[in-house]
């Protein structure tokens, strides 16, 4: 959910979260009761808790939201699946203590449960306010910088079972779901403007500092104009060039589909989003896409998967059928990977925000069958009271709010 929209970082705004569609208004309203429910449960349960009640004096957010993160990890268990946070991010500071607390106890926690991890982010593009650059990487001149956050994640390398990265987003800056409203399929953006990729100095400045991975995002109209119809060239060969920058920097790439559940299709009247799903986007269009782009990145060195798509949301009013649109969406690709024969791993998103409530709250049992048993589910995470990755709140005023949400004693 965390993004910054073109306009945001000409003025350095520290805003998140793009234009919402009534669909996605929705989702997120019943993912959000559903996670009143949840802390009142948590609350009734952390007063006779003397873990949750110790928690109180040292950190309450940090119990907050590694209790969050547990209902991703309890769904996972109960569902004898694999998982993934493709987002987590905080802010540098003030206090950078504080937050970075509550991160080194989340990550230990995610660490434990055997996810992947990737955080939020890395950008040669973050302006010099921007609180979420973990990594601040080198471009137009400047030599790159590292976040307070870095240093969290450092001390969380990957290993036997866990993957471990930042996300670099730039891929899919300039659209409409980033706040540019001319955005389409007719109108890409152009190249170094709208959006990059980022250079091999920015890869290796990111391997120079510990990290192991990068979650690349692209987009759909930038990769099949037309959809359906074939790939562009050229944008396949700047996301291959793109993913051959990152090997050579020894990073592993997650190719991300960062879309929300949508295709942004131009007219004479303006761009118009078309929902996955829809008559003129059948969730048939999204299987053609993984399978015609797995089989363009076939050779590419260093992938190790594919996320089916960014947050997938907006598919229908009610977010039932939206799920079911969504579930069934995201077995066609993963039947449309494995028949090309790639038995890379497959990230697929939970409905909507990907929060770590929400997949209990709208899908409670792990609906993809994987003849090569190799998919993780996806969800994101961020520590503030909105989870929309805005930070609106100072961290005295988070804290005060999870210490009421766990049932800490005033």
């Amino acid at each position: 959910m965390a993004r910054m929209r073109r306009a945001d970082r000409a003025r350095g705004d520290s805003g998140h979260t793009s234009r919402l569609s009534p669909f996605r208004v929705l989702v997120a309203t019943a993912v959000l009761l559903l996670a009143v429910v949840s802390m009142e449960t948590l609350e009734t349960t952390s007063r006779r808790s003397p873990t949750v009640l110790g928690s109180c004096v040292a950190s309450p957010l940090a119990a907050r939201e590694v209790a969050r993160l547990s209902q991703f990890t309890s769904w996972l268990k109960r569902n004898n699946a694999a998982g993934y946070v493709g987002e987590v991010g905080w802010p540098s500071g003030p206090p950078t203590g504080g937050w970075n607390d509550v991160a080194q106890r989340w990550y230990r926690a995610a660490t434990s449960a055997e996810l992947w991890v990737t955080a939020w982010s890395a950008s040669g593009w973050w302006p010099a306010d921007y609180p979420m650059a973990a990594y601040r990487l080198p471009a137009a001149g400047s030599p790159g910088s590292i976040g307070s956050q870095a240093a969290v994640i450092s001390q969380f390398p990957a290993g036997r079972y866990a993957v471990r990265g930042v996300d670099v987003p730039t891929g899919a800056f300039g659209t409409a779901d980033d706040g540019d409203p001319s955005y389409s399929n007719r109108n890409r953006g152009t190249l170094g403007v709208d959006y990059s990729y980022e250079s091999p100095a920015a890869f290796a400045f990111l391997a120079q500092h510990g990290v192991a991975t990068v979650r690349l995002s692209v987009t759909w109209e930038r990769l099949q104009p037309k959809i359906g119809g074939d790939l562009d060239p050229q944008g396949v060969a700047r996301l291959v060039q793109a993913i051959n920058d990152a090997s050579q920097a020894a990073l592993g790439v997650i190719v991300d589909l960062h879309g929300f559940g949508g295709y942004w299709a131009g007219s004479e009247s303006g761009p118009t989003r078309l929902a996955l799903g829809s008559a003129n986007l059948p969730t048939s269009a999204l299987a053609d896409f993984w399978a015609r782009l797995v089989v363009a990145l076939k050779g590419a060195p260093g992938i190790l998967g594919y996320g089916l798509m960014n947050e997938p949301g907006g598919l229908a009013t009610d977010p039932g059928t939206g799920v079911a649109i969504w579930e069934d969406a995201s077995q066609r690709a993963v039947n449309a990977i494995r028949a090309t024969g790639d038995a890379k791993t497959v990230l697929v998103s939970g409905y909507g925000g990907s929060s770590p409530e929400a997949f209990e709250a709208l899908q409670p049992r792990a609906w993809i069958v994987d003849p090569a048993h190799n998919v993780r589910y996806e969800a994101h995470q961020y520590f503030d009271t909105a989870r929309s990755g805005r930070y609106a709140l100072s961290y005295a005023q988070e804290s005060s709010t999870a210490a009421s949400d766990i049932g800490c004693p005033e």
